[in-house]
């Protein structure tokens, strides 16, 4: 058996035979004896694993939340690294028989907090350890579907919640990011990234970075759906997107927003990471728009933007699709023919077109405008 798997097992033994002697049971009491002794309850991973066997799904949910609860109660489970109890909530849960879905329990404690990702994607919550045993805990999110990684940032008062989620194995995963904070009459969630139309920008395949202080959140990826300059089918190359989202109050707003720039496609050219294909796409697009000066600018020879006028780059009704990318090349098309552009770097990352020309295929030219 590899080390690894030695080591989870043997933590996930000593764990669970710490939690079976800290039973919920009560200690043993002297019986009358005419009186029958009394059915101790129930250890808590039993009343888990049952549970996920109810039937009806709003039973089931809240059965499950309750469980759960109680298993999170336990000293041997809170001494226990997030990772081990993770694991061992996640084993005792799949231990039902009932769970269709592969989604682990994702553990996080904190003093006497936890936020917990349920499996069978019955979401996320948090739960106040030192509530009544009984009561529910705060619901953070529902859509929790193919969870893959979580992590919580702790403040005073307040919990950044980071998570991924890959409804399916080959899928890209989509960050998450959800801040708690409590209030007077308890926690609530007071920001959703899911409910902010530009996170989706750069969510899809993204990378989250949140700061310790939970000022400022900083996410990169790429983005769907930018350009019509280009068909951007599964697979070919895309610009990708650094957004900052920084905090007002309890909620969170890009930094700068869109709204301070001239146009849409401004703020995004603002917020692409320098590339070749970012400044292709950015280059047909001024040209399409006939801001040849402003595509002059993504050049670095006057004899592009000449060329482009000449092979119809600019005609706005033109839309092409990458077949060749490298480093410093990218060759792409559209019915009327085929052009190779070439980049060279100038500066720190920041990218212009050295040339552009037709490719040098007599089955597929780029036929000059007359």
């Amino acid at each position: 058996m590899p080390m690894r798997l030695y080591k989870r097992s043997m933590a996930l033994l000593v764990l669970a035979m710490a939690l079976s002697a800290c039973s919920d049971a009560p200690s043993p009491q002297p019986t009358p004896a005419a009186t029958p002794a009394e059915t101790p309850p129930p250890a808590a991973e039993t009343v888990l694993r049952e549970a996920f066997r109810v039937a009806d799904p709003y039973a089931r949910r809240e059965a499950v939340l309750r469980a759960t609860g109680r298993l999170l109660r336990a000293d041997a489970l809170r001494e226990a690294e997030d990772a081990v109890a993770s694991s061992y909530l996640t084993d005792v849960s799949f231990s039902s028989g009932q769970l269709t879905l592969q989604d682990p329990a994702l553990v996080r404690y904190h003093d006497d907090l936890a936020v917990v990702a349920v499996p069978e994607g019955l979401g996320i919550y948090l739960y106040n350890l030192n509530k009544p045993v009984d009561e529910l805990p705060v619901e953070l999110t529902r859509w929790s579907l193919g969870i893959t990684f979580l992590d919580v940032v702790w403040g005073e008062g307040q919990a950044g919640i980071a998570y991924y989620t890959a409804p399916q194995a080959d899928s890209p995963a989509t960050a998450h990011f959800l801040l708690a904070t409590e209030g007077d009459t308890g926690w609530r969630v007071s920001w959703l990234s899911d409910e902010a139309p530009d996170w989706w920008l750069a969510a899809e395949g993204g990378k989250l970075a949140v700061s310790p202080d939970l000022s400022l959140l900083e996410l990169t990826g790429p983005g769907t759906g930018t350009t019509d300059a280009f068909y951007e089918a599964t697979g070919a190359p895309r610009r990708d997107f650094a957004l900052r989202w920084a905090r007002a109050a309890n909620t969170y707003q890009v930094a700068p927003p869109p709204e301070s720039f001239e146009s849409r496609s401004a703020w995004l050219w603002s917020a692409a990471v320098p590339s070749p294909y970012a400044t292709l796409v950015e280059f047909i697009e001024r040209a399409q728009r006939s801001d040849l000066n402003g595509a002059a600018q993504l050049a670095s020879d006057p004899a592009v933007v000449e060329a482009a006028v000449s092979f119809g780059v600019t005609l706005p009704e033109r839309r092409f699709e990458v077949v060749e990318a490298s480093a410093d090349r990218i060759v792409f098309r559209d019915i009327q023919g085929t052009l190779e552009a070439e980049f060279e770097m100038v500066g720190e990352g920041s990218w212009l077109i050295q040339s552009l020309a037709p490719r040098g295929s007599a089955e597929d030219p780029a036929t000059p405008m007359p």
